[in-house]
């Protein structure tokens, strides 16, 4: 018998091994093909015996045993698992948690692999190795590689883009007067984020409360992966900030008379100073819950956008690959 969680593809031949797995007090970081299955579906299918044919692969290449993995992380200074792709601050904590944390990096010691049919033909073996490492050289995980491989391109329709969260977020539909409403408003960081995601390039993190991780689609090289939801919050505010300076900016700019235009300048750098003060780890989980919860308004709709994104954007090598590493030329 053989099982595999839907949070994070981890398989085991042990259903004891499972549920040990689906009790930890840290949830294991759900993937984006995860997100096809109901939240409260997710223990009960994990716990259900599956197919060799309908095992999704998410673990590296196996001639990339954890010390090449670590080699490669430290020479390249890579701060993502390159196994389920959670981001951290610090090279140290990376690589204590795939020596010592990371489920999907110690399941390979446990798991037969998926091997390669003594009767394939050599090149083909070639060539689907060398996608493989070409993948990992990108910094990209094998489960999206296998199952959901993630390689953005320019999207001919705009209606599917996604704006990286590295960037700032595209604020070209609001207006001047918007603008002026917005920086004058009350409550200005939890507004002006409302507002930004009517845009739906906009919409480009899922929360995992379980976990308390983002799923984000970071940039155009690292593609879809899991970071801790206190550093999204933080770049989040951080760009909040300065998109409404930039608004300050341009109300100036545009010679708007407002009396007390430069008084609630005063208060956004306040609420952005106490945001940032170690001291306030209150404003900091109050700030994270309100933005958690304006996110989650429209996961739904974000979840399909991010797997329609994904299946646009793979291309034909990509589907080749993708076609060879599902297909029974593989043996268990």
């Amino acid at each position: 018998m053989l099982y595999q969680c839907k949070r994070c593809f981890y398989l085991t031949k042990l259903k004891s091994d499972m549920k040990r797995h689906l009790e930890r007090k840290t949830k294991c970081p759900r993937i984006l093909e995860s997100y096809k299955y109901n939240e409260k579906d997710l223990d009960y299918e994990s716990l259900q015996p599956v197919e060799k044919n309908n095992i999704i692969e998410n673990k590296l290449e196996e001639n990339f045993n954890i010390e090449d993995v670590i080699n490669y992380i430290t020479i390249n200074k890579i701060k993502k698992c390159l196994y389920c792709s959670i981001e951290f601050s610090r090279h140290y904590e990376l690589k204590r948690h795939i020596k010592n944390n990371c489920k999907l990096a110690n399941c390979n010691n446990e798991i037969q692999k998926y091997e390669h049919n003594k009767n394939n033909d050599d090149n083909e073996k070639k060539y689907v190795q060398n996608n493989v490492t070409n993948n990992i050289t990108n910094n990209i995980t094998n489960n999206q590689i296998n199952n959901i491989t993630i390689n953005v391109y320019n999207n001919k329709d705009n209606q599917n883009n996604l704006l990286p969260f590295d960037q700032n977020w595209d604020v070209s539909s609001i207006d001047d007067k918007q603008k002026l409403l917005l920086f004058l408003a009350d409550k200005k960081y939890s507004r002006i984020m409302e507002e930004i995601l009517q845009n739906e390039k906009n919409n480009n993190i899922i929360f995992d409360k379980d976990t308390d991780l983002g799923l984000v689609y970071k940039n155009d090289v690292d593609k879809f992966i899991n970071i801790k939801t206190n550093d999204i919050i933080d770049k989040a505010m951080c760009k909040i900030y300065n998109h409404l300076i930039d608004f300050y900016d341009d109300i100036k700019n545009k010679g708007y008379s407002v009396s007390e235009l430069d008084s609630h300048k005063e208060l956004v750098d306040q609420k952005f100073e106490e945001f940032n003060s170690d001291k306030n780890t209150k404003t900091k989980d109050y700030v994270k819950n309100i933005l958690v919860d304006i996110f989650d308004k429209n996961k739904e709709k974000v979840i399909e956008r991010f797997i329609k994104f994904n299946s646009d954007n793979l291309t034909d090598d990509q589907n080749k690959v993708k076609t060879i590493m599902n297909s029974n030329d593989f043996d268990f």
